[in-house]
């Protein structure tokens, strides 16, 4: 990779990660800023393809994914798929670890600033109870400048997530690194009382610290055959579950999973029954605004991310949500990068509670869709040695 081609890398990532950091905070990014990035992403893509050989097959998936891309926007007014599209050359020879360390400076950086206004005033920090099973399970919580305590949660523990990737490389100093992950886990946890935070960031934790332990090895390497079964189980209850709801609702097992879940399986079986499936997407800027008929006003946001991207992206762009996921898990694994594996199902587990699917800065797997198709075209066969090289962990 040269040092043009890295440094288009380098300022695509970042356009990508502030035009998505504000999401979810208490700032709203401006339009004209919003369009003035789209317009530097789409130039700097042009200046990539100048910049290296691309194979007849290559351009038309681009070109293909683009145009998906185009249709997506003339449905759901969503850009997620023109940017996918433009990342998947830009980011096609950019290494794993070069974006995932960007990733966790700026990231760090922006919550930090975020978290900072909060506790200063500018932004709102109000505590505020939240009700986790009954009245009587009612917790205080912080935003810390997020418009909700769980998004405030979701962007330190995808952080989180990511760092321990990194950190957990090798084992040295691998106290040290565990009791770092814990006291940061803890104190969010206590800020937030966020249960799908804690639950992720612990797995993501422990998987890493027990990786590094014979014992434990195989288990952890089971990853490369269980990917599947962990996918079906969180398409099973992220989408075939909602939809099929009304006809097994009557079974105790289903009713204790709708409770253990929070309502989330009853929620989001509601959408089915007040929307209409398409397959390019509907424009949810406004949410699911319809359920207010049944939950009252006010509650219209789905809490799970499958439904919420299954209706606002369409059927054809879920399924290619999902191809693309299971290239890039298999890609791993042909890496033997099993702990990166459990991190991508980890992250994509938390879809199931939290509305993150759509939002590179907090499903990262959007942002590895390059990584995953290059392998899978095969690009400069002659350097795939030194190409797996510079993306293994």
């Amino acid at each position: 990779m040269t040092q043009y081609q890295k440094l288009i890398s380098y300022i695509f990532a970042f356009l990508v990660l502030t035009y998505y950091s504000f999401n979810n905070t208490q700032i709203t990014l401006n339009g004209i800023v919003q369009q003035g990035i789209l317009v530097i992403l789409a130039a700097l893509f042009i200046l990539y393809l100048f910049t290296r050989p691309f194979t007849v097959k290559e351009l038309i998936i681009y070109f293909l994914f683009a145009l998906l891309g185009i249709i997506s926007y003339i449905n759901n007014h969503s850009t997620l798929f023109i940017i996918l599209a433009l990342s998947l050359a830009v980011f096609s020879n950019f290494s794993i670890k070069s974006l995932f360390t960007l990733f966790i400076i700026y990231r760090s950086i922006f919550i930090t600033i975020i978290i900072f206004l909060s506790l200063i005033g500018v932004l709102n920090n109000s505590g505020r109870d939240m009700f986790k099973s009954n009245v009587e399970n009612a917790v205080s919580t912080y935003s810390l400048g997020f418009g909700h305590p769980n998004q405030a949660a979701q962007a330190v523990g995808i952080l989180l997530i990511v760092a321990f990737l990194l950190m957990f490389r090798n084992k040295d100093l691998l106290l040290e690194k565990s009791l770092f992950g814990i006291g940061f886990i803890f104190l969010f946890y206590w800020l937030t009382k966020s249960r799908t935070f804690l639950i992720c960031c612990v797995l993501a934790l422990i998987i890493g610290i027990i990786k590094w332990i014979p014992f434990f090895k195989r288990g952890i390497n089971w990853i490369s055959k269980g990917y599947i079964l962990i996918e079906g189980i969180i398409v099973f209850f992220g989408l075939i579950l909602p939809a099929l709801f009304t006809r097994f609702s009557a079974s105790p097992i289903i009713s204790i999973l709708d409770r253990i879940a929070s309502g989330r399986i009853s929620f989001s079986a509601s959408v089915f029954s007040s929307y209409p499936l398409t397959l390019f997407g509907s424009n949810f800027d406004s949410g699911f605004t319809e359920l207010q008929h049944i939950y009252g006003m006010g509650k219209y946001a789905v809490d799970n991310g499958y439904i919420s991207f299954l209706f606002t992206y369409g059927l054809i762009f879920t399924i290619i949500y999902f191809v693309m996921l299971t290239i890039l898990i298999k890609t791993l694994i042909q890496k033997e990068q099993y702990y990166f594996v459990w991190i991508v199902l980890i992250v994509s587990i938390w879809g199931l509670f939290e509305n993150i699917v759509w939002i590179p800065t907090l499903n990262v797997t959007l942002l590895l869709w390059a990584q995953g198709l290059n392998e899978k075209l095969n690009y400069r066969k002659v350097k795939r040695v030194i190409h797996d090289k510079e993306q293994t962990f």
